[in-house]
């Protein structure tokens, strides 16, 4: 639906969003048991949109202030690469310090 008339609601999230009147949207809940139970929350569409266009802008500015070792919701990292730099320190140093 936001997509048949995408041009429009682009516009009003942008003017929402000068006039500073966004109304965020309330997060629904969903449970999921594939591969393990877990609650996963979603934003509304029109969220998620005006979510993506600031994590574009300040997203970088904020990547440059992360240590090396910061892997969550990083373009380029997660959990496999989480996962090499600990199998990597983990073999290199006999004891860690929590």
């Amino acid at each position: 639906m936001f997509t048949a008339r995408r041009f429009e609601n682009l516009l009003e999230i942008q003017e929402l969003l000068r006039a500073g009147r966004y109304p965020f949207g309330h997060f629904r809940t969903i449970k999921i048991v594939q591969p393990k139970p877990r609650l996963i929350s979603a934003a509304p569409y029109p969220d998620r949109v005006v979510h993506h266009a600031l994590i574009n802008i300040i997203g970088p500015l904020f990547e440059r202030k992360f240590i090396r070792d910061s892997y969550a919701n990083q373009v380029g990292k997660g959990t496999h690469a989480a996962l090499d730099r600990c199998t990597y320190y983990a073999r290199r140093y006999r004891y860690v310090w929590q």
